[in-house]
């Protein structure tokens, strides 16, 4: 076996029991989990805005990343109640009136709009966007089944495009990403309603038909602009991964992207179609 396999099986190996440990047990390991995973990747995010010739904000950007994780966390416990359960919108307000404040007072011309721009996108792509994560695994009774559910139809929909793709692959998808294809993207809906399909039977029961449909698709295409949008970026950037940090399967924010927006339409079709 190739090292470069050997290798991605190895992190594989390590990354799979770590994500199932933190989504079972929930609460506040979750809670860490998902504020380090964002933190990485918003890092790395940082890193990929300076080579494009930004100056992003990251200290400040950091921390409202993570405010806003944390805000979810307590509106969604109702812990936040004082503030009439509105500390994420609370979070957001300040954030855009003291990174102004903050630009104010650096006063450079040159950089102020890019460096508003880039910080705030960096806050929502990789705060509020993922924060979502936690919405789903707080959902009763199911939220530990439904989170799972999202985490392997992402990988199986994902997978199923990678090997398609690779074997019967001839129309190319997106100028952006130019090892994706049209053949793949289809695998990857069909492999997303399959599995969608084969929870409900076997410990999802309370899924419809026309929700397995509906969330089989809406999943698979979500997970493939998020993994698009990543590759924007990194087009953008001038590079193939986020970072090296995981070896042959580049950086957090490469492991990420996919659930950046599936996460979020995954949870809004359950909540408001399903519950």
């Amino acid at each position: 076996m190739p090292d470069y396999m050997f290798n991605r099986i190895f992190i594989a190996l390590i990354l799979i029991p770590i994500v199932f440990v933190a989504v079972y047990i929930g609460y506040i390991p979750f809670l860490v989990f998902i504020c380090g995973i964002c933190f990485l990747s918003a890092f790395e995010f940082w890193l990929l805005a300076s080579k494009m010739g930004f100056v992003p904000r990251k200290t400040f950007g950091n921390v409202s990343i993570i405010l806003i994780i944390l805000s979810i966390f307590f509106n969604n416990l109702k812990i936040a109640s004082v503030v009439s359960n509105e500390a994420t919108a609370l979070v957001f307000t300040l954030s855009v009136i003291l990174l102004f404040v903050c630009e104010i007072i650096r006063c450079d011309i040159r950089t102020a709009i890019p460096s508003l721009a880039i910080t705030f996108l960096g806050i929502i792509y990789l705060g509020w966007l993922p924060g979502h994560f936690l919405l789903i695994r707080d959902l009763r009774p199911d939220g530990f089944k439904l989170t799972l559910l999202l985490l392997i139809t992402v990988w199986i929909s994902d997978s199923a495009a990678y090997f398609f793709g690779s074997a019967y692959g001839s129309r190319r998808l997106s100028i952006i990403s130019p090892k994706k294809s049209v053949e793949g993207a289809i695998a990857s809906v069909c492999a997303s309603l399959v599995t969608i399909f084969f929870a409900k039977i076997f410990f999802m029961n309370f899924l419809r038909s026309a929700d397995v449909f509906f969330l089989g698709v809406l999943t698979s295409v979500s997970a493939q602009f998020g993994d698009l949008a990543e590759s924007l970026i990194k087009r953008s950037a001038g590079v193939k991964d986020s970072s090296n940090l995981l070896k042959e399967h580049g950086g957090i924010l490469d492991k990420l992207d996919s659930f950046i927006f599936a996460a979020p339409v995954f949870y809004y079709y359950i909540k408001f179609f399903v519950l």
